[in-house]
């Protein structure tokens, strides 16, 4: 498969696009995952015109922790402590990169509506699909399973397994085929309710058109076999809904069975009424001396949906196929809202379940001492919040406030992230300030400065645990006490050595509101 790099298309500012905002961000006024600002319009979004080289070079937004690989996270900006959301991995295809794929499969755009959080990373290596021809960066076994693993942990954490309704994989081409191949392994079977095939492998074989893979025909590894391949995935061996999408040109024909459907217990396929896009994908990968299969310039289409009703389970099975169009085209947006509103109202639960199953204590460990044992723990982590860390704070011991944090402990102070364990948060705390150019003079008055800690939200499994709370600096002098700042903390805790310490504290300031307009 040749790669699916978009070419020049437009003339956007880059340094705009490398910066996430062509246009003034609104403030994030709910949650913050990942340390990551929570920005309208998403950060390095691509223009309808399409996208241009430097937004498709950027590699995220978010960073995940133990590789320190980057990767885009799009989340509501009001989203709440507890709320109920869709979280997606989606999966680029061979010869792409993240930011191509989350605009291929612009699920971006809806995240706002249907309550997504969307993790889009990028393959670290390259690979030849064809023995001889020039690598393309792809999906490795070796190199990204234990890395889309730890990326899952990572932001299963950061939401919190009992506010995730539904995880769906999502993967375009040979993503679609990674998402095949790793959907039920021991790490994904109890996590996933869903996958979603971009053009990534159907259950019940759709053969791909006879000039997909150009004149030199298909690579042997993707001549045969019962998947993952183009068009033919491996029957899955786990209990997932299942989608497909595909373009009309890029297969020989939709069958009209589907031994998913089947395997459930659906009703036979049903047509539903057309989706019409008057708006064009943003992305495409048309590609000189490759056919209409491949794909063309990106326009707007017509869609033809079939689901599979009364499936036991009130399982999701459906087919999507994009009239007229190829492998690379990216999804129009009425299209992609479809898929993401099926994907939204599909069973769910599997991660909530494990939260459950985890955290509730088991009727033999509900004895007096495994209660004594989840009190001392929330009595710790609250000192922990509202005791000793303000202190160490107020007092400027940095010594003592670095060392509530664990050996691996990360600190992000709004939006700037300090890693390293306590070490590195002391150095911080301790490096030269010169002053700012340009600020006003400081208040000579004594003053006497107080951080108070309110409205715990904690959450403890076993050794580890997310917390939420209130923060107010209160500014005293003799002229009288105002309130000089206020946020939240948003918090990842773990046990170390005996004792609960911040394995992530990201420190968010909230903006004072706006004073009425005067007339």
């Amino acid at each position: 498969m040749r790669t699916h790099l978009l070419r020049p298309i437009t003339a956007l500012a880059a340094a705009a696009s490398l910066a996430g905002a062509a246009s003034p961000a609104l403030a994030a006024t709910g949650r913050t995952l990942a340390g990551v600002s929570c920005d309208t319009p998403p950060p390095v979004h691509c223009s309808t015109d399409g996208c241009t080289r430097e937004q498709l070079g950027n590699p995220g937004n978010a960073k995940e922790p133990k590789s320190g690989r980057s990767f885009f996270l799009d989340y509501p900006c009001d989203l709440k402590p507890n709320e109920q959301v869709v979280v997606l991995l989606s999966l680029h295809g061979a010869g792409s990169i993240g930011n191509w794929q989350r605009h291929y499969f612009p699920a971006l755009d809806y995240k706002d509506k249907y309550r997504l959080v969307i993790a889009t990373p990028t393959a670290a290596t390259t690979g030849s699909i064809t023995p001889g021809a020039p690598g393309v960066r792809m999906w490795n076994a070796d190199a990204d399973d234990a890395y889309l693993r730890d990326l899952v942990d990572y932001v299963f954490a950061e939401v919190g397994r009992a506010s995730i309704k539904s995880f769906w994989l999502v993967g375009h081409s040979q993503g679609g085929m990674t998402s095949n191949r790793i959907v039920c392994t021991d790490f994904f079977k109890d996590k996933v309710d869903g996958w979603l095939s971009l053009s990534g492998g159907r259950i019940g074989r759709a053969e791909v058109a006879p000039d997909f893979f150009g004149p030199s025909g298909p690579p042997p590894a993707l001549a045969g076999g019962n998947g993952p391949r183009p068009g033919v995935a491996a029957m899955p061996a786990c209990d997932i809904n299942f989608i497909f999408t595909s373009g009309e040109k890029e297969i020989v024909s939709l069958p009209e069975a589907s031994p998913w459907a089947q395997q459930y217990g659906c009703s036979a396929r049903a047509r539903q009424k057309d989706i019409v896009d008057g708006t064009k994908g943003y992305v495409t990968g048309a590609t000189a001396g490759r056919g209409a299969s491949w794909g063309r310039e990106a326009r707007p289409g017509t869609a033809e949906v079939f689901v599979y009703p009364k499936c036991k389970g009130r399982k999701v099975v459906a087919d999507v196929l994009r009239m007229d169009k190829g492998h690379t085209e990216g999804l129009e947006p009425k299209v992609t809202e479809s898929l993401v509103a099926m994907m939204a109202s599909a069973p769910g639960g599997k991660a909530r379940a494990a939260s459950s199953s985890t955290a509730a204590p088991a009727k033999d460990d509900d004895s007096l001492a495994a209660r004594i044992q989840r009190i001392e723990d929330r009595q710790a982590i609250e000192q922990l919040m509202v005791g000793d860390y303000p202190r160490a704070l107020d007092s400027s011991n940095w010594k003592a406030y670095a060392s509530y944090f664990t050996s691996d402990g990360e600190l992000i102070v709004n939006g700037t992230s300090v890693k390293g364990g306590p070490a590195a948060i002391e150095a911080y705390f301790n490096r030269p300030r010169p002053a700012r150019a340009g600020a006003p003079p400081a208040n000579p008055e004594p003053r006497v400065g107080k951080h108070v800690v309110t409205n715990l939200l904690i959450q403890i499994t076993g050794d580890r645990a997310t917390a939420q709370g209130y923060w107010q600096t209160v500014m005293s002098r003799a002229s009288g006490t105002t309130i000089a700042g206020a946020g939240h903390y948003e918090d990842v805790l773990r046990k170390e050595n005996g004792v609960w310490k911040f394995q992530k504290r990201a420190i968010i300031t909230e903006p004072a509101p706006a004073p009425p307009a005067t007339r």
